[in-house]
């Protein structure tokens, strides 16, 4: 499996005051600027758990397996660098949270977890002025078990 997770304008829910947000769909990536956007902010929110009549978009996320190793990988820019956190949250059956990840920029390798029904991805500002965003990539791990994180 080989999930782009792309922002699409159809799943803003959220906007700031001051947020420049421009979709560009020749290069396929998003620019977001704001430097007023306060800290632990939510940017963008994917869900894998949104059906069409409840949004209107088409499917966020893949289906994950119970217990497999994935990796997320992102494709964006900056400014300035190391700004932004990639938070995984994972609910049960109940929509209560049973687990939650969070890899800097670049992401990282996790554990979906074993009693996880639904998930969601969400981009948090950690005093980001500027993004680039292009996309997220979802993928079963491919690597030798180092640098595996599991749920917190």
């Amino acid at each position: 499996m080989n999930f782009k997770v792309i922002w699409e304008d159809d799943i803003m829910t959220t906007f700031f005051k001051g947020t420049i947000l421009s979709f560009n769909s020749l290069e396929g990536s998003v620019n977001f600027r704001n430097p007023y956007i306060a800290a632990g902010t939510s940017i963008v929110k994917w869900q894998s758990n949104i059906t069409y009549n409840q949004s209107r978009t088409s499917l966020q996320l893949p289906l994950l397996k119970k217990g497999t190793v994935y990796e997320l990988r992102s494709d964006l820019s900056l400014t300035p660098s190391n700004t932004l956190l990639i938070k995984l949250s994972f609910y049960d059956r109940s929509g209560k949270r049973v687990g939650l990840i969070a890899f800097e920029s670049d992401g990282g390798v996790f554990i979906y977890p074993k009693d996880a029904y639904f998930y969601d991805i969400e981009l948090i500002n950690v005093g980001v002025e500027s993004l680039i965003f292009k996309s997220l990539t979802l993928s079963e791990y491919q690597g030798d078990g180092e640098n595996r994180s599991s749920e917190r």
